[in-house]
């Protein structure tokens, strides 16, 4: 009878935790984190409002706040979002502490505009654009929001700058969840690497919850992966939702 109890429990955690985990974040956040649904929603680098209107189908209850930095593409974010239930969108690039920078924004191709490291960066042919910058602790203070439950991060390499503009909300754990675009290989240059997101998070007391949206390295048709969105979780997250598995 104990080898049955035993084995059931083992069987009940592997389907928890089955093959199936990486798939779906909305998904995997209901089956992993029972009866959790995030306050609020930080969509950083939110382009035309595609993340935002998902996180608005998925968190019907959530609080989104959408930042995209370059106007053409903000202003079609905001005609996307605008009649949306507890939305709230602002134009502004995000970093690593305050101030302006230039934006590289390819054309027909908004969704890989990107801050550029000099002003002589930017490509041939290519449309630049001012843009303020601000930091995820300030966004925090000028929404007043006491927690984040989600900081999505898609900013086409910019990401660890984001999070470095984080560090008094991560230290204090006050964001549950972080998303960001990652790079997989270290051929890819176009985003930050995996293990440099990983080594700044993990000293704050976050941890890998799962991978998304793993794409394969299409520019040389090789089989192993290019990115992907790693999710990392909050200690305190983790404690909270650790007696609810061990009951299983």
């Amino acid at each position: 009878m104990p080898t049955r109890t035993l084995t059931n429990k083992v069987v009940r955690r592997w389907k928890l935790r089955g093959p199936t985990h990486g798939s779906d974040l909305a998904r995997d956040i209901e089956r992993r984190l029972p009866t959790y649904c995030p306050e609020n929603i930080l969509d950083i680098g939110a382009n035309v409002g595609q993340s935002t209107r998902a996180f608005r189908r998925r968190f019907p209850r959530s609080n989104i706040y959408c930042v995209e930095p370059v106007r053409s593409t903000f202003e079609e974010l905001y005609k996307n979002t605008r009649r949306l239930p507890r939305v709230w969108q602002l134009q502004a690039a995000v970093g690593a502490q305050p101030g302006v920078a230039r934006m590289e924004c390819p054309p027909e191709a908004s969704d890989r505009a990107r801050i550029l490291a000099t002003a002589s960066g930017a490509g041939a042919n290519v449309a630049t654009e001012e843009v303020e910058v601000t930091t995820v602790d300030l966004l925090c203070d000028r929404w007043q929001l006491s927690d984040v439950g989600l900081l999505k991060i898609d900013t086409e390499g910019f990401d660890l700058e984001v999070l470095r503009g984080a560090t008094d909300v991560l230290r204090r754990q006050r964001v549950d969840l972080v998303e960001a675009e990652v790079a997989m290989n270290p051929r890819n240059d176009t985003h930050v690497p995996f293990e440099s997101v990983k080594k700044f998070l993990e000293p704050h007391g976050y941890f890998l919850f799962g991978i998304y949206e793993q794409v394969e390295e299409w520019p040389s048709g090789g089989p192993n992966l290019r990115r992907g969105n790693v999710v990392f979780i909050s200690s305190q997250m983790i404690e909270r939702y650790r007696s609810s598995a061990d009951r299983l």
